[in-house]
């Protein structure tokens, strides 16, 4: 495959969205035994083409209507998927990224996240709005996740399981790591008790993911998003890998040229043009991860 480059107008969209959706990123028949060997171990029987054989999903008392499949194969991305490599090292600077970067056959499977509700539109009512951070503390200057990468395996249309993001709460999540250097939890919680998703009723912009098989969709990972119901009657197949950098990304160059994309996008948010940003280590009296000298919101949801 020939190297593919984004355009200035693609790279503004993400410096300004916090997110970009490109077609075309890759072959799903190619790796089409990756799902066919991960839907046989977590689900025997299972047909994503016989919703009859999806009644054991539903029967979950833990997310029913979705499951997590994984093959256990993985390739490095810049061999398996060149064009997302590109997309990558474009939005992150090849020379950042920390390898090796895989892409994976671990499948998340939506036949109906919400079997027994309504399709609703993306909004503040949404349920579930989250971050995918694992670890128990979180900076603005975070290596990981820099940017999520949500690869859809078959046609994702409107009410069709697609993942709900939130733009606006890039914003509001990056001011608040900007304001406590101390760290904050995977939740954004404070010892008032608020959290990233007290944020959501100040947001004003909700995007529902859709995109035809072999699109990819390139999330800064301080972006909340969240599941949606799938009304349509087929499966949604996607999988995620994470991308990481080498060290930390640096919003306080003295060339401004030096900026990649992904720190342009949290600068963007922040109104500035420069953060000059420095971890401290509180004392548990002073962290906002701790009430009473106790962490909080360490549970997970």
């Amino acid at each position: 495959m020939s190297a593919y480059y984004l355009s200035e107008q693609q790279v503004q969209e993400f410096v300004s969205d916090g997110y970009l959706v490109v077609e075309d990123c890759f072959n799903p028949e190619r790796y089409a035994h990756w799902l066919e060997q991960s839907l046989n171990s977590a689900v025997p029987g299972i047909s994503l083409e016989n919703p009859a054989t999806w009644t054991p999903v539903f029967e979950r008392s833990f997310r029913p209507g979705v499951f997590s499949a994984s093959s256990g194969q993985h390739m490095e991305c810049k061999y398996a998927v060149p064009k997302v490599w590109n997309i990558l090292s474009r939005l992150l600077g090849e020379n950042r990224i920390e390898e090796p970067l895989n892409w994976n056959g671990d499948f998340e499977i939506n036949l109906d996240r919400y079997p027994n509700e309504e399709w609703t539109e993306p909004g503040p009512k949404t349920r579930g709005w989250h971050l995918d951070w694992w670890d128990l503390t979180g900076y603005l200057d975070n290596c990981w996740p820099s940017i999520l990468v949500f690869a859809y395996w078959n046609d994702v249309g409107p009410k069709e399981g697609g993942t709900y993001l939130c733009p606006d709460s890039l914003k509001y999540v990056a001011k608040r790591l900007r304001n406590h250097p101390e760290g904050l939890n995977k939740y954004g919680e404070l010892a008032d008790g608020t959290t990233w998703r007290d944020d959501i009723p100040l947001c004003n912009r909700f995007v529902e993911l859709v995109g035809s098989a072999g699109s990819v969709a390139f999330v800064n990972g301080m972006m909340l998003h969240a599941a949606s119901a799938n009304k349509s009657g087929k499966a949604r197949v996607m999988s995620r890998s994470i991308a990481r950098l080498k060290e930390p990304p640096n919003l306080n160059r003295h060339n401004a040229d030096e900026f990649s994309p992904y720190e342009q996008s949290l600068l963007h948010v922040l109104g500035e043009e420069r953060v000059k940003f420095e971890r401290v280590t509180p004392s548990r009296t002073q962290d906002s991860r701790f009430k009473d000298g106790k962490p909080v919101g360490i549970i997970d949801n």
